[in-house]
């Protein structure tokens, strides 16, 4: 995994998918929130190699992660959240 390459995959991802253009901005400002897309990708991966190594699968360790890392968020936004990092190009690159 290289930071470059999932940053890269968040861009790619919030610009070319096909997610609901409100779920792109609750992504966005979720994104905004937690820091920028570097802090939020590192601080994802963290709490996600956390839970992989304690034996979770990869969508439930991205599913916890993903809920650590955005902790204080409202609820729509932290399944914006999961959907979009379920995409699987942001997948390939930052997992």
């Amino acid at each position: 995994m290289s930071v470059a390459g999932c940053v890269a995959a968040v861009g790619i991802a919030i610009v070319s998918n096909g997610l609901p253009f409100s779920k792109i901005l609750k992504v966005k400002s979720a994104i905004k929130a937690l820091g920028g897309v570097s802090k939020t990708v590192s601080k994802v991966k963290k709490y996600y190699d956390k839970y992989r190594f304690n034996g979770f699968s990869r969508n439930d360790s991205i599913r916890k992660a993903l809920d650590s890392a955005s902790d204080g968020l409202a609820a729509n936004t932290k399944s914006a959240l999961l959907d979009f990092f379920n995409l699987t190009n942001v997948v390939a690159n930052c997992f």
